[in-house]
């Protein structure tokens, strides 16, 4: 087997001169799906969520901090499950990911909110549901999650962007 470049799942390889990715055929995925076709690998995804997680703890111990995942890369329900699973933290910039992230079973208090346009609708069910942090970036958005936060009788976990 000769693997591919770190742009491919660990479990890809040229086989013959087809690609395989995680002991799938893409030419068989390929009639089975259709084209094109988004695959992710995931024993590949849930290994690079473990390395980035005993990398930060063996160089940072208590102070590591936690590892989000950037649902803008790509978020779908099970991919929401995995990282649930797994335990770590997703960032979110939309309604839509926000629905995803909670319908994949992750627990509020490990999403963060960003995103600059954030409507006063979106800023709402956030803080309904208690996501951890709101990343703030303008002035009136301060005012807005403030407004929003009191509307619920809560303390809002927030973090501002400074430009």
């Amino acid at each position: 087997m000769n693997f591919l470049p770190e742009v491919f799942s660990n479990n890809s390889a040229m086989v013959n001169g087809e690609l395989v990715i995680g002991g799938c055929k893409a030419t068989s995925l390929a009639k089975e799906f259709g084209t094109p076709l988004f695959v992710i690998d995931e024993n590949d995804f849930k290994s690079r969520i473990n390395g980035w997680k005993n990398s930060l703890n063996s160089n940072f111990g208590s102070s590591a901090g936690e590892v989000y995942y950037a649902s803008k890369s790509f978020v779908s329900v099970e991919v929401a499950k995995w990282i649930a699973e797994a335990g770590i933290g997703i960032d979110v910039c939309t309604g839509g990911e926000l629905a995803v992230a909670l319908a994949g079973g992750i627990d509020p208090q490990k999403i963060e909110v960003h995103g600059n346009n954030k409507s006063v609708s979106e800023i709402d069910r956030a803080v309904s549901v208690g996501v951890k942090t709101i990343v703030m970036d303008s002035i009136h958005e301060i005012e807005r999650v403030a407004t929003v936060a009191r509307s619920h009788k809560k303390v809002q976990g927030v973090m501002l962007r400074l430009t």
